[in-house]
């Protein structure tokens, strides 16, 4: 029994590091959570708990906010682009309207670096998302030239890759260095609009019996 009891003690210390580096998110948000303020509904309400880095929603706003540096709450504009970063809402808070107002309002959430291509509707220009080390959810833009470099870098279906984004997004992007002809991109993260959209569409459609609103086009 003894040495069971030391096998046991042994695997578990083993799991103490891991446990004890992993920082707890910082929960310090400007609002302490149950004060009571007046939503823009006009109902007055408890604010929640939130937390860095969390996915929150409420039912009177549109689609998924993400809450960054500062307790910013930046916005995906549409569950399209929101579905670049998760596969799913298991990870996104149902809080009250008044806890997404009290916080402030941040740059609007861009595609993940490496998740598909970027267009803005209505523009010819194309550009892949390269991972920024620096700043990582503002990813480096590059643009593709002509259709051969996207055909060379992406395949034939380079496409079905883009994601359409807004103009003020676009200006968010950190620009880059155009793609070369010659350039080995790496296409493994990458993510169609057609499986993206069906993604969506499935879990919008089980996520509607809770009240989701959600952002089908960009902005709304």
């Amino acid at each position: 029994m003894r040495m069971r009891l030391t096998l046991v003690s042994f695997v578990a210390a083993l799991f103490l590091p891991l446990a004890a580096s992993a920082a707890a998110p910082s929960c310090d948000a400007p609002v302490a959570p149950g004060t009571r303020v007046r939503a823009v509904s006009g109902a007055e309400e408890a604010v929640d708990i939130v937390c860095l880095g969390e996915y929150l929603r409420s039912p009177g706003h549109a689609g998924v906010v993400y809450v960054a540096d500062d307790f910013k709450a930046r916005a995906f504009v549409s569950d399209v682009q929101f579905f670049t970063y998760e596969p799913d809402f298991r990870h996104v808070r149902l809080v009250s309207d008044a806890t997404v107002e009290s916080l402030p309002a941040g740059d609007p959430m861009l595609p993940k670096a490496g998740s598909a291509l970027v267009q803005v509707p209505g523009q010819a220009a194309v550009y892949a998302l390269v991972a920024n080390p620096e700043r990582p959810l503002y990813p480096v833009a590059r643009l593709l030239t002509s259709e051969r470099v996207a055909t060379t870098a992406y395949g034939t279906h380079w496409e079905e890759l883009i994601v359409p984004v807004t103009g003020s997004q676009l200006a968010l992007f950190v620009p880059g260095a155009a793609v070369s002809l010659t350039e080995v991109l790496p296409k493994d993260t990458l993510l169609s609009l057609p499986i993206l959209t069906r993604q969506m569409t499935s879990f919008l459609t089980s996520f509607a019996w809770a009240g989701y609103v959600p952002r089908l086009a960009l902005g709304r």
